[in-house]
């Protein structure tokens, strides 16, 4: 737990809009789970780039629809693959 608050203080600086650090924390803690080292910036990646295209609001309209959902995260993932270690 004290590693994913870490990221999220050092992942400040990365995002260009924040969600607020308890959607954060719950996206990296949920991503993330007992593999830090294999995880960590895979998730920190895609909370960066869901961050960066979608305001809060937008984000969880298009949450409600499964298909646009999936959509979401298949393009998130598909962005940060290269982070996977």
């Amino acid at each position: 737990m004290k590693k994913i608050i870490a990221l999220l203080f050092v992942g400040s600086f990365l995002f260009a809009q924040r969600y607020p650090a308890l959607m954060e924390y719950s996206y990296l803690n949920g991503c993330i789970g007992n593999n830090m080292n294999t995880m960590a910036n895979y998730c920190v990646c895609t909370l960066k780039v869901i961050e960066n295209k979608y305001q809060l609001n937008d984000l969880l309209a298009q949450l409600k629809d499964p298909e646009k959902k999936q959509q979401i995260v298949k393009w998130a993932a598909n962005q940060c693959k290269d982070e996977l270690k």
